[in-house]
């Protein structure tokens, strides 16, 4: 950003933030993020799973590895994940002989069955898209009573890795993120997915990284599950409302013999409908990850389907360079100066409005002032040249750092065998993508991504939701465009 862009975002930023002013103070939305010392706390177990505080009269069903679902056509196979009203769990259909995931409701949340009605909804649209296969499909779903009420269980079809868990996994010797081809691939992918869902009335709400999935490859597979002894620190008896043991975070592995003979073809799914809505049901709260809040909700203004295109542009970003877009941990008013600032002075005026809105309507008057404004400093495109091509200064950094890792770890007797193995491994990855390194003027296939990538996400971050483009407006754009082209697309560009 130039010296009169900062002057100008200093500006902004001294009408909108004034300590102790009212238009300073407001942070209107619940949290969803759990506290793990709330209760629970006195009891412990070996691997990391779900905290103790949501097992109880109302809330989590222990479940355990071998159980027998549904008059015995369901059995637990694997432990798939967990969230803050559910764990996941990998099954065997025992009628078809197929894997599926199956999802276990804690039992106040299972009292409103509106995540299952929009699943069914999705799963029966006779409409003819392309983005219905990339939505998890609904297969089956059962009541379960346990010792701890009555669970909803919906049972839709198991997919992999989240994107958080794919990016996380790749071992490129440089940070994890989507390459070019992948990146434009997972976003067209992605947005056919969204513009099913609102052309069929659904928003979906929180498209983050770890409600985007890939299905697993045939040459990957699940490794035995991890299970520990759930005990209490004070030795007395869990109680029958606990689990007595607990399964771990799935670990997959590849085949790597059957992959040599296998092309891997990304397939992304959306999944987690448990706080998504139809859009004629709009609700009076919203809770969602702090940082992906469009600027709408920030003011309380209603939710539109708008909401799904602002995140979308925050989870592709993610997806290209592995960081957030913006930065938010407790105070989301933070994410107006940042929103300014990634954007630029076209926001200004919609912000400063609203914000005088928010002030007219005392939305924030008994919320104390802000007590960070720890914002970026640069522009959407510069930050994509920063992220997506790492600049000539930082091309040694990783393998170094490994070097640096490698020798305290030496010093302190902690290099085994086996460690030194991986270190090396890694150093000469490190080294080699290192050695690859081009300037970005010598890069033009790296270049056009920038341009098409901030084209894509510029269109979709417009701090007005009204003027925000739909999903299928974004369609045409050239960074979720190749020559395989869906014939709904081309349909959509010929019209």
């Amino acid at each position: 950003m130039d010296s009169q862009g900062v002057s100008e975002a200093s500006s902004f930023e001294s009408m909108v933030f004034q300590e102790g002013s009212e238009t300073s103070n407001f942070d209107n939305t619940v949290d969803y993020e759990e506290d793990p010392e709330a209760e629970g706390h006195c009891f412990s177990a070996d691997v990391e799973s779900e905290y103790f505080h949501h097992y109880g009269p109302g809330l989590f069903h222990p479940v355990y590895i071998g159980d027998i679902y549904k008059d015995g056509r369901y059995k637990i196979e694997q432990k798939l994940g967990w969230g803050s009203s559910s764990t996941v769990w990998g099954a065997r259909d025992l009628h078809d002989d197929k894997f599926v995931a199956i999802k276990v409701i804690e039992s106040k949340a299972s009292e409103n069955d509106k995540e299952l009605r929009i699943l069914q909804h999705l799963r029966d649209s006779d409409l003819e898209h392309p983005g219905r296969k990339h939505i998890i499909k609904l297969l089956d779903h059962f009541y379960h009573d346990g010792v701890n009420g009555r669970h909803l269980c919906i049972v839709t079809e198991a997919a992999g890795q989240t994107l958080y868990q794919y990016v996380d996994a790749k071992d490129r010797g440089l940070p994890g993120r989507l390459d070019g081809s992948e990146c434009r691939l997972f976003s067209r992918q992605l947005l056919l997915a969204v513009d099913f869902m609102h052309k069929c009335n659904i928003l979906h709400g929180e498209l983050h990284n770890s409600n985007i999935m890939f299905l697993l490859p045939d040459y990957c597979y699940y490794d035995e599950p991890c299970i520990s002894q759930v005990t209490r620190k004070d030795g007395e008896p869990i109680g029958e409302h606990m689990p007595k043991h607990v399964v771990g975070k799935p670990r997959i592995s590849t085949d790597h013999d059957k992959k040599k003979n296998m092309t891997f073809e990304m397939t992304v799914k959306v999944v987690d409908f448990s706080m998504s809505f139809f859009a004629d049901e709009l609700p009076t709260h919203v809770a969602t990850n702090r940082s992906m809040r469009p600027p709408e909700m920030i003011i309380e203004r209603p939710v539109s389907k708008a909401m799904d295109i602002w995140q979308l542009a925050c989870v592709t970003y993610w997806a290209a360079t592995r960081s957030d877009l913006f930065d938010v941990t407790y105070d989301t008013r933070t994410l107006i100066p940042q929103i300014h600032k990634v954007i630029g002075e076209s926001s200004a005026d919609w912000l400063l409005s609203a914000m005088i809105e928010g002030t007219k309507n005392e939305l924030w008057k008994d919320v104390p002032p802000p007590y960070d404004f720890n914002v970026q400093q640069h522009i959407l495109e510069k930050t994509l040249r920063l992220r997506v091509y790492h600049p000539d200064k930082n091309r040694d950094f990783w393998w170094k750092m490994t070097e640096c890792d490698m020798k305290m770890d030496a010093e302190d007797g902690e290099l085994s065998e086996r460690v030194e193995k991986i270190y090396s491994e890694r150093l000469k990855q490190q080294k080699e993508a290192a050695a690859l390194y081009k300037p970005l003027e010598g890069r033009p296939e790296v270049a056009r991504y920038i341009v098409m990538l901030g084209r894509y996400l510029r269109r979709m971050l417009v701090v007005d939701p009204d003027q925000r483009p739909s999903a299928e407006e974004l369609l045409t754009e050239a960074f979720v465009q190749d020559l395989r082209l869906d014939d709904y697309v081309l349909s959509n560009l010929r019209a």
